[in-house]
């Protein structure tokens, strides 16, 4: 997650350049597999940032992709199913 600077674009370009200076610096397995932009993070009472408010953010963000999955394995399996028939 990161917050840019005002006047920097949140872009695919800025993603890339952000990736390489991480492929430079960071080792690999400590390299983010994605960089998602975002006004502000969440922050805690005290104002640190709230990790585990990200953490269950993500965790909901993976179930509603495998829901999506699982529906449409399923409608592909009842397509099938009814191609059979005819």
């Amino acid at each position: 997650f990161v917050v840019l600077e005002p006047k920097v674009p949140a872009s695919e370009a800025t993603e890339e350049l952000l990736l390489a200076y991480c492929r430079r610096n960071i080792a690999k397995y400590a390299m983010p597999y994605a960089i998602e932009f975002r006004d502000e993070l969440p922050k805690t009472r005290i104002g640190k940032i709230a990790y585990t408010e990200l953490e269950r953010e993500e965790l909901e963000r993976l179930e509603q992709v495998k829901q999506k999955a699982k529906a449409a394995a399923e409608a592909a399996q009842k397509a099938e199913k009814k191609k059979k028939k005819h």
